[in-house]
């Protein structure tokens, strides 16, 4: 099973990532194997799903998200 989450800032300022963090542990239950997050538009939408048993869709985004 896997659970996504998302978080949208409608004033402009910027999520961070611990943002993220702290909806994937409340999610873990919905899949403990892996959890990945990605920040858009200026860091004001982020996007994540915890996952369970197969590799992330987002993996990839996320880590050319830390690349950039």
């Amino acid at each position: 099973m896997s659970g996504i989450f998302g978080i949208c800032k409608l004033n402009g300022n910027q999520i961070q990532i611990s943002d993220m963090k702290i909806m994937a542990s409340l999610l873990k239950h919905r899949g403990p194997d892996a959890a990945a997050y990605t920040l858009l538009n200026n860091n004001t939408v982020g996007l994540g799903q915890n996952d369970c048993g197969s590799r992330s869709h987002w993996h990839q985004a996320n880590i050319l998200q830390k690349r950039c």
